[in-house]
């Protein structure tokens, strides 16, 4: 019993010894069990890799970079695509020309964890954040994500439901709106409340897989109000690989797509909505 006990363990040291595995592999290689047992040791070496790459937990490139999480979790999305700056970076193009407005209210349904609501909080000196999202988690998340990056909470309402009593009048507001509610675009851009956003600038995230043609029916609406540009998530996440650091390269074509695949069902859009009065 304790000699099996021993010769376990010194087969596990040795396949756990990339020396060794290096030496022996012509052998090993036509032991199943081996092979097993290495690509246990790899992932979780692996593992350990990523967790101290991103230990500090702060967002490591792309719009938001040095933006900082209290804890390594995020509300109804991926993490590391987020820590890694490659998360939705399909947007990239747009958050940039968002960035150089003078916007003074941002509105973020569906705000989660806080990622945008911070992320633009840094980018925007003294806006007037408001958060909503059904998750009273969520919003408790948001708030520390705030507090974690330094943003006045007196400039900030979080809110478990959306009215459009919530846009400001004043016309020298300027009102930045974005929307990702899981199908409830539907219900909040209808064409009877639709009035009420013609000053604000929109980028909605669009559930055709939740409400079927959800795209078409609000570029049908708002183009009456807006200039409109459709942008298109992707399936293929490779091209998202460039967001993963030469210390990460050593992980597996597997390891690399979980670390940058953001759970999406399928294809989706986000409408980008200027204002015709911009």
């Amino acid at each position: 019993m304790y000699l099996k006990k021993a010769i376990r363990e010194l087969i596990k040291r040795v396949v756990a010894s990339n020396l060794c595995w290096s030496i022996g592999s012509p052998l090993f290689q036509n032991i199943p069990y081996l092979l097993f047992l290495r690509k246990q040791v790899v992932i979780e070496n692996h593992k350990l890799l990523v967790s101290q790459y991103f230990e500090d937990l702060i967002v490591k490139n792309g719009i938001f970079k040095g933006l900082k999480y209290p804890k390594l979790e995020a509300s109804g999305s991926a993490i590391y695509p987020k820590l890694l700056g490659s998360y939705e970076s399909e947007l990239n193009g747009v958050l940039d020309e968002i960035l150089t407005k003078p916007f003074t209210v941002f509105i973020d349904i569906g705000c989660a964890e806080g990622y945008y609501l911070a992320g633009i909080a840094n980018k925007i000196d003294k806006i007037k954040l408001i958060g909503i999202d059904i998750s009273e988690s969520a919003l408790n998340q948001t708030q520390k994500m705030l507090q974690k990056n330094g943003v006045d909470l007196i400039n900030v309402s979080l809110l478990q439901k959306f009215d459009t009593t919530l846009i400001p009048k004043n016309n020298t507001d300027q009102v930045l709106l974005i929307c990702d509610c899981e199908g409830y675009e539907e219900i909040i851009f209808n064409a009877n409340s639709c009035v009420n956003f013609s000053n604000c600038t929109l980028l909605i995230e669009c559930h055709d897989y939740i409400v079927p043609n959800i795209t078409e029916t609000l570029v049908n609406t708002l183009k009456l109000t807006h200039h409109l540009e459709i942008i298109r998530s992707t399936l293929d996440e490779t091209f998202k690989f460039d967001f993963i650091p030469s210390e990460l390269q050593k992980l597996s074509l597997e390891e690399k797509l979980q670390l940058v695949q953001e759970g999406r069902p399928t294809q989706m859009n986000w409408i980008y909505a200027k204002p015709h009065t911009i």
